[in-house]
């Protein structure tokens, strides 16, 4: 049996490491990150195979080799390549040089220094004067959490897609009920409808003496420009509450397991191509540029 021929590349990125693969470079183990880069630089744009869209408006515009991409990005950040170019492509390149889309410096390519970042989380907690044994009883308490936390995210600009709810009784157990969102909220009603529908489904082992609210995965919350609404229709938000009503309602009695979404997937078999995801989870929908032409097997 013949041996299979193969090519090796060495990077600073794994993108980097695939171009530099079809050069004739040796390895000696002394090389940095300017080596790499001084090597990318010549190779043409052309050998980007995956984006031939890109390449051929790269061209035209009069773009040969990478060097003329990183020329480009040290005088006018990788920003405009985004507008004219698309943000994929441009992930694509700074995957390639190991650097952020947003870094906006002389030294392009030295990476920014990481700085440690706390993890940050919410806790609030409540003891009531005397066991509850209605589910009922629980609504005013949790809408009141709820809103501490709501004022908690708007004030540093944060969101949550999950929370926690703990509840005890007077010998400390415990009962655990987790509610999840399909996009990331800092509103409390979308929450408290939600914790309802948990509760309202599942019956509580034991009289509730206290109960906690823990956030555990906060995140930046991402401002969205919105129209002015003068006539009462409604608003895009309103409609994804009442999916995320119904994803909710379907999970308390289904399962979380019952219901999912397809998600793409690269690959050339065709039943791997569209796993199946939790419905609380992002899904990538999108086609890369080479497969949005290519034909696809039926």
């Amino acid at each position: 049996m013949e041996d299979t021929p193969y090519s090796h590349g060495l990077a600073h990125t794994q993108e980097g490491a695939w171009l530099l693969s079809y050069e004739r470079y040796s390895i000696s183990g002394t090389e940095d990150t300017s080596v790499f880069i001084e090597r990318l630089n010549r190779i043409p744009i052309d050998r980007f195979f995956d984006w031939p869209d890109a390449v051929l408006a790269m061209q035209r515009t009069g773009f040969v080799s990478l060097a003329d991409i990183t020329q480009h990005i040290q005088s006018q950040s990788i920003s405009s390549i985004k507008k004219r170019f698309g943000q994929n492509f441009a992930r694509y390149l700074t995957n390639i040089f190991g650097i952020e889309q947003d870094f906006q410096q002389a030294a392009l390519f030295d990476k920014p220094i990481e700085t440690y970042q706390p993890k940050t989380f919410f806790f609030e907690t409540l003891q009531f004067d005397y066991p509850v044994m209605q589910i009922d009883q629980l609504h005013a308490p949790v809408e009141q959490m709820l809103q501490t936390l709501s004022e908690h995210l708007q004030k540093r600009k944060l969101a949550c897609q999950r929370i926690e709810w703990q509840f005890f009784d007077i010998h400390q157990n415990s009962h655990c009920i987790r509610v999840h969102c399909a996009q990331a909220q800092n509103e409390w009603r979308l929450l408290y409808d939600l914790t309802l529908i948990q509760l309202a489904s599942k019956q509580l082992p034991f009289a509730v003496d206290a109960m906690e609210l823990i956030c555990r995965d906060l995140q930046k919350r991402q401002d969205k420009n919105h129209s002015l609404n003068f006539y009462g229709e409604v608003s895009n938000n309103r409609s994804n509450d009442g999916l995320a009503l119904i994803e909710g309602k379907l999970k308390a009695r289904l399962g979380e397991h019952a219901i999912f979404k397809i998600r793409y997937q690269d690959s050339h078999v065709p039943e791997k191509s569209s796993p199946q995801v939790s419905v609380f989870t992002s899904s990538e929908q999108q086609l890369p540029p080479c497969h949005q032409t290519a034909p696809r097997p039926t």
